[in-house]
This record gives structure tokens, C-alpha cells and sequence, in this order.
């Protein structure tokens, strides 16, 4: 009798494992497919910037535009950053100007587009006082687009040349979170 039970006990066991095993599976699936949908929808178009008068003067130009960075008025940022570069690209300032405009995009949701501007800084600042941000916002980029193997790679650039910062602590606690890759963190490979 007792047999028997341990016998009962052992099929439900099983069950319960495959129907967990299933459930996993088709959690991730299901990820998958609307991650997909996500990327294959049309954006929104992006709203049209409000009229930005640039001023001649660079100092008032790189107040304008940090002043609108404090306000988190992005489209306005987004504005003044690139033509801050454009016109000043050997200030001191600019790689800060073009930091805020990838910020600005990262923060209203627009990965591809922060990631161009993070990589324009890379390549034209490469000793930039904002690169441990750039890096980190670099990961925060990818993590938005489910990118893992990118965001790692971002993360661990941060982590390392910064590993006695804050930032880098903060890349050491993604790199965890990647680490876990729990369901819908990471598109699947």
C-alpha cells in the first residue's frame, strides 16, 4: 500500500515538473513574440522639436541647453545639443553638450537613437569627463532593447575603468541582473 502511494507520489512530482518546464517555455515564447511585435511596429512619429532660437554666444549656448537638461525639456535639448557641437566641437563643454542629447533620448525612450549619440561621443571624446556615464547609459541603451550581450559588454567597459566609482558599483548590480537573466530581461539568442 505504502508502494503504491510512493508510486502516486512520484507521477504527480513528475507532472508538476513537466507542467513547470511547459509554463517556462511558453513564458519565454511568449516574450519573445512581443519583444518581436514591438520592434516590428511603426514608432510613433517623433514630435516635431518646438522652434529653438540658438544663441550666438557659446556661453549661452551651453547655459541654454543645461538649464533645459534641469528642466527635462528633451526636445529642446535634443536642439541645442548637436548644433552646440557642430559650432563649438573643440570646447571643453561639448562632449557634455552631446551627453545630454543622448540622455534626453534615453530618457524619452529612444535607444537607437541615445546609442548614436553615446557612440559619436565615444569617437570624438575618447578621454571625455563623461565617459563613465556615456558607458553606463550605453548599457542602460541596450537593456532597453533587450540587447544582453551588448549591455554586458558596456556595463563590464564601465565597471572596469571605473570600478572604485559609484558607476561602476551601479555597472557591478547590471551586470548581477544579466547575470540572473530573468524572464523578458534578455531577448532570446
Amino acid at each position: 500500500r505504502l508502494n503504491e502511494l510512493a508510486g502516486k507520489l512520484d507521477e504527480a512530482s513528475h507532472g508538476v515538473e513537466e507542467l513547470k518546464r511547459d509554463l517556462t517555455q511558453t513564458r519565454t515564447e511568449l516574450y519573445a513574440r512581443i519583444d518581436d511585435l514591438k520592434r516590428t511596429q511603426q514608432p510613433a512619429p517623433a514630435p516635431t522639436p518646438p522652434p529653438v532660437q540658438v544663441p550666438a554666444d557659446r556661453a549661452a549656448h551651453y547655459k541654454q541647453i543645461e538649464e533645459a537638461y534641469a528642466k527635462k525639456e528633451w526636445p529642446t535639448v535634443r536642439a541645442l545639443g548637436p548644433e552646440y557641437v557642430n559650432r563649438y566641437a573643440a570646447d571643453d563643454r561639448a562632449d557634455e553638450a552631446l551627453y545630454f542629447v543622448a540622455d534626453a533620448d534615453l530618457s524619452e525612450g529612444r535607444p537607437s537613437s541615445a546609442l548614436g549619440n553615446y557612440n559619436r561621443l565615444l569617437k570624438l571624446y575618447p578621454r571625455s569627463n563623461v565617459l563613465d556615464k556615456a558607458l553606463y547609459g550605453m548599457g542602460e541603451a541596450y537593456m532597453l532593447m533587450h540587447d544582453c550581450a551588448n549591455a554586458k559588454l558596456a556595463y563590464e567597459a564601465c565597471e572596469r575603468r571605473f570600478s572604485k566609482e559609484k558607476v561602476g558599483a551601479d555597472a557591478r548590480a547590471k551586470l548581477a541582473i544579466i547575470a540572473k537573466n530573468a524572464p523578458g530581461t534578455c531577448a532570446p539568442q
